[in-house]
């Protein structure tokens, strides 16, 4: 059998296949964050796609954390209870699958709502938003990690199979890890150390929160693709201490708003331009004691296929691809040797749809 589609652990998770959908913004919710209509059929549809582990579309866990106007929020218990049906539905379309909900706090990259200020660890702006965060106060970098452990107590409640915490792509979490935006020297940064404190305390208070037998999971830049960000020497020292604080796994990804074509590369349409973390991955995994999941630009049975026999990763995570084809696993497992997504990325530019794929829909009309 091919190893893409034999199972794996995810600390006490087991997955049916090494095939997981990363994190992608669904904008089914409504602007106050509940759970719209639309989303149930949508997770559906993912789950009979035959993907082993589905990890949600990120949450914000504090309203001053908001990135956009139809995210889920996480914030309230009304806000998390709304899932319960979601998740009945989506394991009644395969009981086999795991769901995992994305944590966030958007920090710099958030869009507060009138009389609010964006938070994050310094004072650096960002040139994509033109905002300028105020630096975090002690008490407000407390109440963002209890925020977060508040919210993953929820989602274990709700009937979630696990949480991962977003410290990737710029958000708050990231911004603390990355020597970019963390230009603090106090507790909470100044060197590498002091920098990923806020992620390795985020990750005790939720463990805290949920137990020692539910599964928790972090999404890591291995490259800000940017000077002066962080590299993959730095992220792989961050990974060996999740692996020794006791993470259930580490996703790799990259980039953030100022450096975006680094997490989305378009027109991936030959091998050479697939897995474009794969490099810096090889990197990081040295100091991997937990599994690690790998996202970015594959394509192809073939290279998914290469990453994990090679044991570069262990599990491989697609974005736009099921945006295009949710059941792009059962197509694979049947023989189908490539996705059809074309990365244009315009499924990314639909802010106040549901996620969707632009260039299928065209084709059709």
């Amino acid at each position: 059998m091919s190893i893409l589609f034999t199972p794996g652990r995810l600390g006490p998770l087991t997955l049916k296949n090494r095939i997981v959908r990363s994190a992608t913004a669904e904008r089914g919710f409504h602007p106050d964050g509940t759970v719209a209509p639309t989303l149930a059929p949508f997770y559906e549809a993912l789950a009979r796609g035959g993907a082993g582990l589905l990890i949600t579309g990120y949450a914000y866990v504090q309203a001053s954390g908001k990135c956009t106007p139809l995210q889920a929020g996480f914030a309230t218990r009304q806000q998390a209870e709304g899932w319960r049906d979601v998740l009945e539905r989506t394991r009644a379309a395969d009981r086999e699958v795991k769901v995992v909900i994305q944590l966030v706090h958007g920090g710099r990259q958030a869009k507060p709502e009138e009389g609010q200020e964006a938070l994050a660890p310094s004072a650096v702006p960002d040139p994509t938003t033109r905002i300028l965060p105020r630096p975090m106060t002690g008490e407000e970098i407390e109440a963002a990690l209890d925020a977060f452990a508040s919210a993953a107590a929820r989602a274990r409640d709700v009937g979630f199979d696990g949480v991962q915490l977003h410290g990737a792509h710029g958000y708050l979490i990231s911004q603390f890890t990355s020597p970019h935006t963390n230009r603090r020297d106090d507790a909470w940064g100044g060197d590498a150390e002091r920098r990923r404190r806020f992620l390795l305390e985020a990750l005790r208070r939720c463990r805290r929160a949920v137990g020692e037998d539910y599964p928790l999971l972090v999404k890591l830049n291995v490259h800000d693709g940017l000077p002066g960000g962080i590299v993959p020497e730095e992220a792989r020292e961050v990974v060996r201490a999740l692996c020794g604080a006791g993470i259930d796994a580490v996703e790799l990804s990259g980039g953030m708003f100022e450096s975006a074509p680094t997490a989305i590369q378009p027109d991936i349409d030959i091998r050479e331009k697939e897995a474009y973390f794969r490099g810096h991955a090889v990197v990081v995994k040295e100091a991997a004691t937990c599994p690690i999941l790998l996202v970015g630009g594959m394509r192809t049975r073939a290279v998914m296929e290469e990453i994990l026999q090679s044991d570069e990763a262990d599990f491989i995570s697609l974005s736009r691809p099921l945006i295009r084809e949710p059941d792009l696993p059962l197509r694979m497992k049947d023989g189908q040797d490539r996705a059809d997504c074309i990365s244009c990325n315009a499924c990314l530019r639909t802010r106040r749809e549901l996620a969707h794929c632009v260039a299928l829909r065209r084709s059709r009309s």
